[in-house]
């Protein structure tokens, strides 16, 4: 699957929105810029933007933010079987809380936050829903 083609799950997430509000600077006095690196900063004004509906803010932020994402399901999954899937979760639970992000600590922190979460609640689910073979050959197959 081509990059670009999985990480545009903001265009089934609502309408394009076209202007410049991303370009908006955060306040200088702003409580939420106080204290934080440039970095952390631009996250914050993102999810501002986010927050109003703003669906290119949310492809910037993806594409800020999904090999992060991405990297940390892998290693907690060991198996990239469900990697893109919880991945795109992340990014769906990210566009849903946008109105009620506070930030409170760094952004990233809240962000792996919801990706171990999810890959938390997958490994609970992959538990109560083993896999039962459906016959003597599979199961001779998982064993060795």
């Amino acid at each position: 699957m081509v990059k670009g083609e999985f990480w545009l799950v903001a265009v089934f997430l609502a309408s394009f929105v076209s202007d410049n509000r991303l370009n908006e600077p955060m306040a200088g006095n702003d409580r939420g810029n106080k204290g934080r690196s440039e970095d952390d900063a631009d996250d914050v004004r993102l999810m501002r933007l986010i927050g109003r509906g703003e669906t290119i803010a949310l492809e910037e932020l993806i594409e800020k933010h999904q090999a992060l994402v991405a990297g940390t399901v892998a290693r907690m999954l060991g198996s990239n079987s469900d990697v893109e899937d919880i991945a795109q979760q992340v990014f769906i639970r990210v566009w849903k809380s946008a109105r009620r992000y506070v930030p409170r600590a760094k952004f990233t922190t809240w962000l792996l936050k919801i990706t171990r979460n999810l890959v938390f609640n997958e490994l609970r689910r992959a538990k109560r829903h083993a896999h039962v073979p459906l016959n003597r050959k599979q199961a001779q197959k998982i064993r060795r």
